[in-house]
């Protein structure tokens, strides 16, 4: 930015870069005090100058940026307040007849800036895109090769490992159902055994989202759903089907590692307990709340369970823990009986706004001890 500076004679220069279809972030600058502005700022399609030249495509220049209605109140303070800039002129940068970015030439006074500046600025831009185009794709090139070998460890982690833990719990699980009433301490250590391989299993899952890929697109939450949903199919030998409805983009790593929490949860659940035949599991993404259901057509629940949030016995911690996680992301959970007979268990998350604490919410007639 140096080099356009001294060329095109401005107070100030900047360059933002395509980072999505409507997205511009601020990369670079010259002369631009505000560490927010030279590096970060994102400008959305139609919010300010650059937001204008991503919709149109063609250069633009404006006298005053606080005088004009197009530019934003977020854009005003912290580049015309903050920062000084009045006149300002954004022309495009393309490579291969691609908009890839915007470059701006600034002045801290209002006024036109001129058909030389104007001039100066397009033959810049028009040297700078083949360049900075090729820079792009070969970082791209590098995030791709990065994400398929992440995938390619998560794939190998899941299919060696993943079985492994499954079957440490089951056969711990399955030992301390045929013990003799007593054998009380050898029935402890083993439902110790199956609870330390359910935490390692959930650690795993948790290992396996950070090697998956994370994007806008929300690819790697339904990926690891996916994969979850897989891995207990071929472990418990159950039809399990996964229905995956709009793209869960919208949420921090946090909710969406409540989201694969309750689809653990109602696995465990149906595996321990329901008897059931059949299992889905359905991600809903909306346009303010993330849904995920687990449904199952096995025994459903009988009278005696209560939720709370500290299981008197000191035992079955897992609806408890599982409702206070939600509730520290803006979520709920929910338990509720199929009229087909079965259980769905049902949370829901508002997309990155935690609320307030809620618990997990089971009619009268919905109430299980081995949901806890």
């Amino acid at each position: 930015m140096r080099e356009f500076g001294a060329i095109v004679g401005t107070d100030a220069t900047a360059l933002a870069l395509r980072d999505a279809p409507e997205l511009l972030v601020m990369r670079s600058a010259w002369r631009v005090r505000n560490p927010e502005v030279r590096s970060g700022l994102r400008i959305p399609i139609d919010d300010g100058v650059g937001g204008r030249v991503l919709r149109c495509g063609r250069p633009l220049s404006v006298e005053d940026l606080g005088t004009e209605s197009f530019v934003s109140a977020r854009l005003v303070d912290t580049v015309v307040h903050a920062e000084g800039v009045h006149a300002i002129l954004g022309v495009p940068i393309r490579h291969r007849r691609q908009l890839i970015g915007v470059l701006y030439a600034v002045n801290r006074s209002p006024g036109h800036l001129g058909d030389r500046a104007r001039a100066l600025a397009l033959e810049f831009a028009a040297s700078l895109g083949p360049a900075l185009g090729a820079a792009l794709q070969f970082q791209q090139t590098a995030d791709l090769a990065t994400r398929v070998e992440r995938e390619r460890i998560a794939r190998d982690v899941h299919d060696r490992v993943g079985p492994l833990l499954f079957g440490i719990g089951t056969a711990a699980q399955r030992a301390r159902q045929l013990l003799s009433p007593d054998t009380q301490a050898l029935a402890g250590q083993l439902e110790s055994i199956e609870a330390q391989a359910s935490r390692a299993t959930s650690s795993l899952r948790d290992v396996l989202l950070a090697l998956g890929t994370r994007g806008c697109d929300g690819g790697g939450l339904t990926t690891t759903v996916a994969m979850d949903v897989d891995w207990f199919s071929s472990s418990t030998g159950l039809a399990v089907d996964l229905a995956v409805i709009g793209e869960p983009a919208g949420l921090s790593a946090e909710q969406e590692s409540a989201v694969l929490a309750v689809v653990r949860e109602g696995l465990h659940n149906v595996a321990r307990h329901a008897q059931a035949s059949s299992v889905l599991v359905t991600l809903h993404c909306g346009a303010e709340t993330a849904d995920v259901l687990v449904q199952d057509d096995g025994r459903g629940l009988p009278e005696a369970f209560v939720p709370c949030d500290v299981p008197r016995d000191g035992r079955h911690y897992g609806l408890a823990s599982l409702r206070q996680r939600l509730a520290r992301v803006g979520g709920e959970l929910m338990l509720q009986r199929n009229q087909d007979g079965g259980m769905t268990l049902h949370g829901s998350i508002r997309h990155c706004a935690p609320g307030p604490q809620v618990g997990t919410t089971v009619a009268d007639d919905q109430r299980d001890a081995r949901w806890t």
